[in-house]
């Protein structure tokens, strides 16, 4: 691929090509008070990077992860980091579950309390905030749309997994609530490659700016707090 070519523009129909070139695009741009958001970077997730390919997709992107939130840390941008609820406090509770299912509450997805941990190169400091959720929007049940009122964000940077669930879901919840936002491409990923891709592209389309990383550490640190 040259440097212009996005990473959804395989999936892309001669069709889909002309309208993307016929509609075009206005960026949705960057705030003046953005947040960072790290959604499910948590160790069920990831598994043992000790057992990880170096090619890994998904330590790839936490790799890229670090470094967002490394500058972030560094300038002041505010970082809140979300993972989904500890078995322990909803015993049997998973958001996968509808209302009325039977298949038993206590024994789908049970959750073992060591993978509800943020991986360690993104665990969170004691002055970062740090959310649990039972939905696929970091939104959904929990206290962030205050915190981020209550610290006069106006726009946000979403990382974490997976892009076509809890990242999207955020990203449109954040739109919703009149946020500007903002997609690391390389600090998000999916199970599969299309997924992934195609996600990116809705979301790049309607919902949020996809960039590099290293264009939201670029403007971080041109943007201290």
């Amino acid at each position: 691929m040259t440097s212009s070519q996005r990473c959804w523009d395989p999936y892309l129909s001669e069709r889909d090509k002309e309208t993307v070139r016929t509609l075009g695009r206005r960026p949705v741009g960057i705030g003046e008070r953005p947040a960072l958001v790290l959604v499910d970077n948590y160790v069920a997730a990831y598994g043992s990077r000790a057992d990880a390919a170096a090619d890994d997709y998904r330590w790839l992107a936490v790799d890229a992860q670090r470094r967002v939130l490394d500058v972030a840390r560094e300038t002041g941008v505010p970082v809140v980091h979300v993972s989904r609820q500890d078995e322990r406090a909803m015993p049997g509770w998973n958001m996968a579950i509808h209302a009325g299912d039977k298949r038993g509450r206590t024994d789908i997805g049970r959750q073992d309390a060591e993978g509800n941990h943020i991986v360690e190169p993104l665990a969170p400091r004691d002055n970062e905030v740090f959310l649990h959720k039972t939905a696929p929007s970091a939104f959904w049940g929990t206290p962030l749309a205050g915190i981020l009122t209550y610290l006069g964000v106006d726009s946000l940077f979403v990382c974490g997994q997976a892009t076509g669930g809890c990242v999207r879901a955020t990203v449109v919840d954040a739109v919703s609530h009149r946020l500007r936002v903002t997609v690391p491409e390389d600090c998000v990923f999916d199970t599969y490659d299309a997924t992934h891709a195609i996600n990116l592209f809705d979301m790049h389309s309607k919902y949020a700016d996809v960039v590099d990383s290293s264009h939201v550490i670029d403007w971080m640190r041109q943007h201290p707090r």
